[in-house]
């Protein structure tokens, strides 16, 4: 948007800022506002509390699966307090469970029969998000290195630090795909390219997770030395991606696209024609690794005009 300056007196300029910012944080007359000059730009920003939204939802008969959807998409919309109407014993059971787990910050604050009230109460503040995004990556990549090294050896999965750390994940990715959201995190023209980033985080640990969760279950999970090989490449592409993100360097995010081609068309699709069993399973799962980290990288081009900190 543009806004025209207005000279009054001598030495003082003026210009008008927009309503909906105004009406948004509930700024009056008599406010203070921050002035950060940076390069060319001027950067203004309030302190102040923007009010607290609330919203209505009816759970009708819906299964774990939908009010999962439900509670994590209004959650992410930035809602402070989201009032549900509960149709079946179980579903507050499962409203508790997924609170507990997916939805950083809030509490179930009234239950009663067929009504349950959950509420903002304790929310990280937006500051954190640097440490949270880099906290993100880092488990993921710890994760990746653990399960090879299981895989490699022989060994038994710890699970209980698998399940550990997808929650993590889950509560994280949650919360800060939240953030993104209600605080424009990168502006409101680029919020939606980092959005999609840390959608795809998830996705490429729930490949990790599950294709553990399935090799666990099997009486002889031992893997080909060339799905191990493949599945080593898959965890270094996504090594790939964590450097070229923080360094903002787009000739490894380019990097990530030959690669990605070369490890699907040479190795991966030979691999699963002539694999079964235990092995076209872990194939599977590898192959999400490679495909979702592409996706992702592809965001670090619409970041051209930014500094990745």
């Amino acid at each position: 948007m543009k806004r025209k300056i207005i000279k009054l007196g001598q030495a003082t300029y003026v210009t008008s800022l927009p309503s909906k910012w105004i009406r948004e944080y509930n700024l009056e007359k008599g406010d203070y506002l921050e002035m950060q000059q940076k390069d060319d730009s001027l950067i203004i920003s309030t302190n102040k509390i923007s009010p607290r939204t609330e919203v209505f939802v009816d759970l009708f008969d819906y299964n774990e699966r939908t009010i999962r959807n439900v509670l994590n998409q209004t959650y992410r919309k930035g809602f402070d307090v989201i009032r549900l109407k509960i149709s079946k014993t179980d579903q507050l059971d499962i409203v508790r469970e997924l609170v507990r787990d997916t939805m950083l910050g809030f509490e179930i604050v009234r239950e009663d029969e067929n009504f349950c009230v959950v509420e903002n109460i304790a929310e990280p503040s937006p500051e954190k998000y640097d440490v949270l995004l880099r906290k993100l990556f880092l488990t993921i990549k710890t994760e990746a290195e653990e399960i090879l090294g299981e895989i490699q050896q022989n060994k038994k999965f710890n699970l209980k630090r698998r399940k550990d750390n997808k929650n993590f994940v889950d509560n994280y990715t949650n919360f800060i795909r939240r953030l993104v959201l209600k605080n424009k995190i990168k502006g409101s023209r680029d919020s939606y390219l980092l959005y999609y980033l840390i959608s795809q985080l998830s996705l490429i640990h729930h490949a990790y997770y599950y294709m553990c969760a399935y090799l666990e279950k099997q009486k002889n999970n031992n893997l080909d030395l060339k799905v191990i090989e493949l599945l080593e490449q898959a965890n270094k592409l996504f090594c790939l991606f964590y450097d070229s993100f923080y360094k903002g360097d787009l000739n490894l995010a380019h990097d990530i696209q030959v690669k990605k081609k070369e490890l699907v068309n040479e190795y991966l699709y030979p691999l699963l024609a002539e694999n079964t069993g235990v092995n076209a399973v872990a194939l599977y799962h590898i192959g999400e690794v490679i495909r979702t980290t592409q996706m992702a990288s592809t965001v670090l081009f619409g970041f051209v005009d930014e500094e990745v900190k």
